[in-house]
């Protein structure tokens, strides 16, 4: 083989691997540069007027917890519910020795019989004396003196009738009765101990209908809100939903060690709140305009703590950074970054980044 044979042969060699390594440069920068579009949903945005909310933390509290005090004195012989159950109006709940009672019941009574008596003769003396008086075999002064003493009759009577009801009514009293509905707490008196009148505390009925939450914003969250009972709030249990509740009293001072402001919320009946229970109180504090709601699933929480949704623009997934007021329940709230009228994408945000090409394949209802 010649020597330019051989020079033809040796270039050519060369230049094929070289020719093939840019033909597959160029193919995989147009694979690059055409990627497959990522298939996502989408909803369009809508803004609105929006509930700006405080949260804090509260107790709730019975509108009406009330003591239980003996209005007798004497030795308790029983105690007749079971701590933390629930009673009616009426139930009785401890029963006090009734034996003194009864004795002095009998005495009063027995007392009211004989001034009963004692009134009879003086009514039938005054007959007497004011018959003798009219055919005048009688004197003046045996008449007035008739009339006295019945006057003085009538009054040990009603004296004597008013003790022996009393005796009556303190009898009645050695059953201690549930004053209100509602549960009983702990009983501070068990059976044998000796109960004062008035001052003993026996127990305490709760009820568990009309709760209200407690709970003291700081001034430095209040500062330029005016609130009252137009203000709207909620409450909620750890793990529990929000529950509408009324506010029924504002403080007109803030407490000067604290800086707080004293504030109740009445919650309706029936929603299983029970007294004495810490809760979060969502104050309703102003309203926020032109927020967009938007679901959970199409914010992404970044590394450095930032949101981002991403919005279909001209076939691309363009980025945005948001910022987010409402972060509860299945929404969230946008207040900055997000304008209504925007295609919003709600799926495959794992894989989106800026500027990839997506196509919609489903729009979603919001």
């Amino acid at each position: 083989m010649s020597l330019i044979l051989r020079r033809m042969l040796l270039t050519a060699g060369t230049l094929i691997p070289l020719v093939c390594f840019f033909v597959g440069c160029e193919q995989k920068k147009a694979e690059l540069k055409t990627p497959e579009p990522i298939s996502v949903s989408s909803l369009t945005t809508v803004a609105g007027d929006e509930p700006k909310w405080q949260t804090f933390t509260g107790r709730t509290e019975s509108r009406e917890a009330v003591e239980v005090r003996p209005q007798v004195s004497g030795v308790i012989r029983e105690v007749c519910f079971a701590e933390g159950a629930r009673v009616e109006k009426g139930d009785l709940l401890y029963r006090i020795d009734p034996a003194p009672f009864e004795a002095a019941l009998r005495n009063s009574e027995a007392r009211m019989r004989s001034a009963e008596a004692q009134l009879q003769r003086a009514e039938r003396e005054y007959r007497r004396s004011a018959e003798l008086l009219k055919t005048g075999a009688g004197s003046r002064k045996a008449f007035d003196a008739a009339q006295s003493d019945l006057a003085a009759a009538r009054a040990l009577f009603a004296q004597r009738r008013s003790e022996a009801e009393a005796a009556r009514i303190d009898l009645q009293w050695t059953e201690v009765r549930s004053p209100a509905a509602g549960e009983t707490g702990r009983t501070e008196l068990r059976a044998g101990a000796l109960a004062a009148r008035s001052s003993s505390l026996l127990t305490t009925i709760t009820q568990s209908d009309g709760v209200r939450a407690v709970f003291a914003p700081s001034l430095t969250d209040l500062a330029g809100v005016q609130i009252t009972s137009a203000n709207r709030a909620q409450v909620k249990k750890t793990g529990g939903s929000w529950t509408p509740a009324a506010i029924d009293f504002v403080s007109q001072s803030a407490d000067p060690k604290t800086g707080t402001v004293l504030m109740r919320a009445g919650l309706p009946d029936g929603t299983g709140f029970r007294p004495g229970e810490y809760v979060k109180v969502r104050l309703m504090t102003g309203v926020r305009k032109d927020a967009v709601r938007v679901p959970s699933g199409a914010v992404r929480q970044e590394p450095d703590g930032s949101f981002t949704v991403f919005v279909l623009q001209d076939g691309r997934a363009e980025a945005r950074t948001v910022e987010l007021d409402l972060w509860d329940g299945p929404e969230r709230l946008v207040v900055r970054g997000l304008a209504a009228g925007e295609e919003l994408i709600t799926s495959g945000l794992l894989k989106l980044r800026p500027g990839l090409p997506v196509k919609r394949t489903a729009e979603t209802t919001h």
